[in-house]
């Protein structure tokens, strides 16, 4: 009796999408589970965003993830520090209340999610002189 087998493809845990809203703002939508085996995605994408675009404002809407653990905090703390270190703001929109409440408890949420009424998040960057 022949044996046969099949390739079975589970369906992506995490998806990202970039895109650029205007001069010096990207926006990365991210939705899935972000845990040990996606970080890395999310890793990649964050820094590729701020490498390649060099944007101002770097925001994470993150309303379509449905579970994140602390591997997940970690990329989106690391990725802040280096978007500061190129004179960008990183912010987190539309957390869900579960993953509000972990950024709240962690004490993140000053640091990734900017209060609404702050003024410019982001002050862009000097012309460059001739």
């Amino acid at each position: 009796m022949p044996i046969t087998s099949s390739l079975v493809t589970s369906p992506p845990q995490l998806r990202i999408q970039t895109r650029h809203l205007s001069p010096g703002t990207v926006l990365i939508t991210v939705a899935g589970e972000l845990d040990l085996a996606t970080t890395g995605e999310l890793q990649d994408g964050l820094l590729h965003a701020l490498v390649t675009r060099l944007p101002h404002h770097l925001e994470v809407d993150l309303a379509g993830v449905t579970f994140m653990d602390c591997g997940g905090l970690t990329v989106l703390v690391v990725a802040s520090q280096v978007a500061a270190r190129t004179g960008c703001r990183l912010q987190i929109t539309n957390p869900s209340p579960v993953l509000r409440r972990m950024l709240e408890t962690t004490g993140l949420s000053s640091i990734l999610i900017p209060n609404p009424t702050s003024p410019l998040l982001c002050r862009p960057r000097p012309a460059a002189r001739i």
